[in-house]
């Protein structure tokens, strides 16, 4: 495990010892919805989706062209 992966770990472990880590994941959940991220990204994944191909190959296709607006 390098130093980066331990050091996840660790922030981890604390957030979840003091209860902070749903309180965190709940908040950003309210705030996504709120800028309506989930909507924009449930409208992109209808305008995309082909049923022809498997789901694993669909997820990845969408996290590539996720990152790649982030990184824009």
């Amino acid at each position: 495990m390098n130093k980066d992966s331990q050091m996840r770990a660790a922030i981890n472990q604390k957030l979840i010892e003091m209860g902070e880590r749903e309180r965190l994941k709940e908040l950003l959940r309210a705030k996504l919805v709120e800028c309506g991220w989930r909507d924009q990204l449930k409208a992109h994944c209808k305008g995309t989706i082909s049923w022809d191909f498997p789901y694993t190959t669909i997820c990845r296709v969408l996290l590539m062209e996720r990152k790649t607006k982030n990184t824009q």
